[in-house]
């Protein structure tokens, strides 16, 4: 890929969204990007396989069943 939108493009092209990954230096390039990404989870700096235990979790597309976590996670932040 040559530029951020053809990596968007790439990355949203995908059947299963359940979560991405981006690097950058930039917030405003983290916030961009990460907005425009259709996946369940983005990770910021931060590998895929990474996620927040307490954090709602689900993803769009052909992955996951729905999403998780909902109560449990409204519990731990209040």
């Amino acid at each position: 890929m040559t530029s951020i939108p053809e990596a968007i493009a790439i990355a949203n092209s995908s059947k299963l969204g359940l979560i991405a990954s981006l690097w950058t230096r930039g917030l405003a390039t983290a916030w961009r990007v990460g907005e425009s990404l259709q996946h369940g989870t983005v990770n910021i700096n931060e590998t895929s396989n990474y996620w927040d235990q307490l954090a709602p979790f689900g993803g769009t597309g052909n992955s996951g069943v729905g999403r998780g976590r909902l109560v449990a996670s409204g519990r731990a932040r209040t």
